[in-house]
């Protein structure tokens, strides 16, 4: 009987310690060129490239939502997660064959004058970020 007892306990740590570590949900989502959606924490979630040389080819966090189709990126941003101003939102734009990204932008209005500058439409479907948008697939 005790020995049951010690094996449930220790199953039953073993449980918590597992499911409440850190990283457990984390996720990636794949975009065009070698770029990918981060979610590295609750407060942090940017675009950047794979193997990026520079910081002037990523959208910052917090990517609230985001679109795209073979080679543009395009999303919706919290200004400011961490004061918790869910309302204040700005846009970005990334090229990703040329590596740079644009932005931020203050309205949908500006990301989409952006767009018509690169002769391509806005994809229609936007994807969140919360939850993970790999569920979809």
């Amino acid at each position: 009987m005790k020995r049951q007892l010690n094996i449930f306990v220790m199953s039953f740590v073993m449980f918590l310690f597992l499911t409440s570590c850190a990283g457990t949900g984390d996720w990636t989502y794949p975009l065009p060129n070698n770029y990918e959606v981060w979610h590295i924490h609750s407060e942090e979630i940017l675009i950047k490239c794979v193997n990026a040389e520079n910081e002037s080819d990523k959208i910052p966090s917090f990517v609230k939502e985001f679109s795209y189709n073979e080679r543009y990126v395009f999303s919706r941003n919290i200004k400011d997660i961490r004061n918790n101003n869910i309302f204040e939102e700005v846009y970005y734009a990334l090229d990703t064959q040329e590596k740079q990204a644009y932005g931020p932008f203050d309205s949908i209005e500006e990301l989409k004058k952006q767009a018509d500058e690169w002769g391509v439409e806005i994809p229609q479907k936007w994807y969140r970020t919360s939850p993970d948008p790999n569920i979809y697939k």
